[in-house]
């Protein structure tokens, strides 16, 4: 099943000279949304910043003609990049408004949907670069599926779920890091990016 689904057509003659810029769009974008650094009150790190340059990186990246998978996980990764940066400028000039727990419920779905879109990234990217004849970034692009996967995803669905569930059943829910905890989930975070950079790296160096 899962040689089936990596299995595309090779195209060499695919335009792929736009792409790296593109992906580095989605990569600076994502590194802004992960880190929060503030001077004086003023957040320099931006998410509407950041969510904005994903899209623009996701939009044309699916512009891209591979095959029907392709086109189709990339549609519903463009459409959830979009829904982020609305969400993006909720927080941004909403942050102080009171949240109806029907509308919350919402915002933890659109997480888990979030983290779907991440996982659907990779596997287009991988199939782009299987249709392109790149077995360098397509390893590559498999590892750091497997590590957003692992870092991102599980715990992250497992805490929005968790969420999900306090909401249902009307209990508080809260969870958090301290001490030196907080820099081992630190740096686990900044891995699946360091491994994005280089999967951008290798795909770039491959297209010459």
């Amino acid at each position: 099943l899962f040689r089936s689904l990596m299995s595309v057509a090779t195209n060499p003659a695919l335009d792929l000279s736009k792409t790296p810029r593109a992906l580095m769009f989605v990569f600076i974008g994502a590194l802004l949304c992960v880190l929060d650094f503030s001077i004086n009150g003023l957040d320099v790190l931006n998410d509407v910043v950041g969510t904005i340059l994903v899209f623009v990186g996701v939009y044309r990246l699916a512009a891209i003609r591979v095959d029907s998978r392709y086109t189709r996980a990339m549609a519903f990764v463009r459409a959830i990049s979009a829904i982020a940066v609305m969400d993006a400028l909720r927080v941004q000039f909403f942050s102080g408004m009171q949240l109806h727990d029907l509308f919350t419920f919402v915002l933890h779905v659109l997480g888990l949907l979030k983290l779907a879109a991440v996982v659907f990234f990779c596997y287009s990217m991988r199939l782009l670069c299987i249709a392109a004849e790149l077995p360098k970034s397509d390893r590559s692009w498999q590892f750091t599926m497997r590590l957003f996967f692992m870092i991102y995803v599980i715990p992250l669905s497992l805490i929005y779920m968790s969420q999900i569930a306090a909401l249902v059943q009307g209990k508080p829910f809260s969870f958090n890091f301290g001490g030196a905890w907080f820099l081992v989930v630190l740096v686990a975070l900044l891995a699946p990016l360091v491994s994005f950079f280089v999967s951008v790296t290798k795909m770039k160096n491959e297209i010459r």
